[in-house]
């Protein structure tokens, strides 16, 4: 986000001594004329000086309010030749250089603002304003390192100063000193609480170092102060999300949804939220809203293709990875979750072409070439899935699954004895994996071995009391009696 910088003067500052002349008369209308000023009629002060410069345009009090003035009224071409004329007059007055600084600032003569700042800080080291100006030239410049050093001796003069504090945060963020930056944003904030972009610009630096506790009270402020700033209301949401205070970011992007419904992002997080929360079906109607106003959104595809695929609605499941396949197609995962759909579907072709192609760019990956041999197994093609069956138990001897697999095809060739040995087997590798013992009371049925069959079913539902098929399986067998 673009960050805020102040002013790029501090202040203006009218000339506090005023030089003897050799005409005491001429010197008090000078007097007058300032205290014009003073009493706000800004105009009338400009006509009187203006009378007064043309009676002496050497007087150097006069050039100096004259030029003062007029860079007050936004006119800085016509007050520099008079500021520059009264500061070399009285080098040394401070108070001249300042503004003859602020006017070549307003006239985008940097370089020759800086000279004028850096000769009142050398003559006058404890004046904040100096090294205010000077942190805000070489921020302009992006001289980021120098800024952030004449903003530091600003604040060590001037530390209640929001503004210095604030330019300060900009420099260290530019240098990538973040926690730095975050502390001087927060410091302008504090002390000038009101000013929205302060508050803003401290919240974010905060999630920038992803220190959500602070940042919250920040947005907090910022929002308050402008609630109509839609990327602030969704920073605020995502950080009341990311301390736990789910139920709450749920509450705050749903009274959201009038004034942001067009929103893609406020619909994604919604979505998210009403996952974590337990609602499946708000967070599908979400993520659908947010597709429709962001059709290629890989974040929103992602999640409403995982949540397509829990409920078991494996074809739009699939249309959304088939898009994110092509919208990312460097992309393993969304391959591969492709293809886990359309197995789902029973569209083994598709499922296992994509498998074959992500097992020739990714040959070690036994959990695909693992997906290839169910796949293949399910389209009867038996010969290719006890291929691959085995090249995952000779890289990975220990995955229950593939000894199964194994298994599963000796049992449809009625080689029961060599099927008994891989399910046993898959069993003593992963105790809890119940399909091998579902798999092993069949081969053990076809023995007549009955009340081995029974035992190993009872074991099977006992590991997971809701497996349909070890439960059918094991009622149907007592039920035969």
């Amino acid at each position: 986000m673009k960050r805020l910088i102040a002013a790029l003067s501090l202040a203006l500052v009218a000339s506090s001594i005023l030089y003897a002349g050799p005409d005491p008369k001429f010197q008090q209308r000078v007097i007058d004329a300032i205290e014009v000023y003073h009493q706000g009629k800004m105009p009338d002060a400009i006509k009187l000086f203006e009378g007064l410069y043309k009676e002496d345009p050497e007087n150097a009090d006069v050039q100096a309010w004259l030029g003062f003035m007029y860079l007050r009224s936004e006119r800085p071409a016509d007050a520099c030749p008079l500021l520059e004329k009264a500061a070399a007059a009285h080098p040394k007055d401070l108070e001249v250089r300042n503004n003859l600084g602020s006017c070549y600032m307003s006239l985008n003569q940097l370089d020759k603002a800086l000279d004028q700042y850096q000769t009142v800080a050398q003559l006058d080291p404890t004046r904040g304003e100096a090294h205010y100006n000077i942190g805000t030239i070489f921020l302009q410049q992006r001289q980021y390192p120098k800024a952030a050093s004449e903003f530091k001796k600003a604040t060590t003069l001037k530390p209640s100063d929001p503004f210095i504090w604030n330019n300060l945060g900009v420099a260290c963020e530019a240098t990538r000193d973040y926690s730095d930056s975050a502390n001087a944003f927060a410091k302008a904030s504090d002390y000038r609480p009101e000013n929205r972009m302060f508050a803003r610009n401290a919240g974010y630096a905060f999630l920038r170092i992803r220190r959500s506790d602070r940042a919250l009270s920040y947005l907090e402020r910022a929002h308050k102060l402008n609630p109509d700033d839609n990327a602030l209301s969704l920073s605020l949401g995502e950080t009341y999300a990311r301390l736990g205070r789910r139920t709450e970011a749920r509450k705050f992007y749903e009274a959201l949804m009038t004034s942001m419904g067009d929103n893609a992002g406020l619909w994604f997080n919604l979505g998210v939220l009403r996952y974590q929360t337990g609602d499946e079906e708000g967070a599908l109607t979400a993520y659908k809203k947010a597709i429709d106003l962001a059709p290629n959104d890989i974040d929103t595809l992602n999640n409403l293709g995982l949540l397509y695929y829990k409920r078991a609605n494996y074809a739009d499941a699939a249309t959304c990875f088939e898009k994110l396949m092509g919208l990312v197609t460097t992309s393993k995962e969304y391959k591969q979750d492709y293809a886990a759909a359309c197995a789902k579907m029973g569209e083994y072709a598709k499922a296992t072409a994509v498998w074959k192609e992500l097992l020739r760019q990714y040959p070690e990956r036994y959990d695909l070439r693992l997906q290839l041999a169910n796949a293949l197994y399910q389209s009867k093609d038996s010969e290719g899935a006890k291929y691959h069956y085995s090249q995952v138990i000779l890289s990975h001897p220990e995955i229950a699954e593939a000894h199964n697999g194994l298994g599963l095809i000796a049992l449809q060739d009625s080689k029961l004895a060599e099927a008994d040995t891989e399910f046993k087997e898959s069993i003593r590798l992963n105790p809890k994996f119940v399909p091998a013992y579902n798999n092993l009371a069949i081969s053990l049925e076809r023995q007549n071995k009955r009340a081995e069959a029974i035992a190993t079913l009872e074991k099977a539902v006992k590991i997971d009391p809701n497996n349909a098929d070890a439960k059918n399986n094991l009622q149907r067998l007592k039920a035969a009696g």
